[in-house]
């Protein structure tokens, strides 16, 4: 089978694809923090996690 043949290019990209749906967990999860703009500075990874969550009052302060 020769690398420029129809067969060849068909066959790569059928493993492109099973590649894409096989990716681990760990690739997935690396994609979806990229999207989401993740840092690995947890000082940010703070700032940013605070505007999404906002904590409930501690019933134990009197909050």
């Amino acid at each position: 089978m020769a690398h420029g043949s129809p067969l060849f290019l068909s066959a790569v990209c059928d493993y492109l694809a099973f590649m894409e749906k096989e990716k681990s967990q760990l690739d997935r999860f690396k994609e979806a923090a990229r999207e989401l703009e993740a840092d690995d500075d947890e000082a940010k990874f703070n700032a940013k996690l605070g505007k999404l969550v906002k904590q409930k009052p501690d019933a134990k302060k009197g909050g």
